[in-house]
């Protein structure tokens, strides 16, 4: 069987035009299938009026979250200290806001630009 190739030259994330991103783990051995899986769904979809593109994004296999740490360690030095007198759900509400922001707009574009050659090979 042949490999299914498909990667785009630029990463969507890029220009802003991401709605949507789905991470999949794949067991061992069905590789194979599931970039057939994948490709038919793909193609699908991009069959449709207004559909921006897809890239697929293959893992190194470790389960590591890459931008994740830094982002936890900096929070955890600067933003908690501030909020450790607000009661826990507010505390809650504000940590989830600002760690689903900072990862959102400023960590994953920085490290999908950073790893773009990686990602999409």
């Amino acid at each position: 069987m042949t490999a299914v190739s498909l990667e785009h030259s630029t990463v969507p994330a890029d220009t802003g035009e991401v709605t949507l991103l789905i991470a999949r783990r794949v067991d061992p051995g069905y590789e194979a299938d599931f970039e057939l899986w994948a490709k038919g769904i793909l193609e699908s979809a991009a069959s449709f009026a207004g559909h921006l593109g897809y890239g697929l994004f293959r893992s190194s296999g470790g389960d590591a979250p890459l931008a994740i740490y830094p982002i936890s360690v900096l929070g955890g030095l600067f933003l908690m200290p501030h909020l450790t007198a607000l009661p826990l759900l507010l505390n809650s509400l504000i940590t989830a806001a600002v760690f689903n922001v900072l990862m959102t707009y400023a960590a994953m574009p920085a490290v999908s630009r950073l790893l773009r050659g990686w990602l999409t090979t």
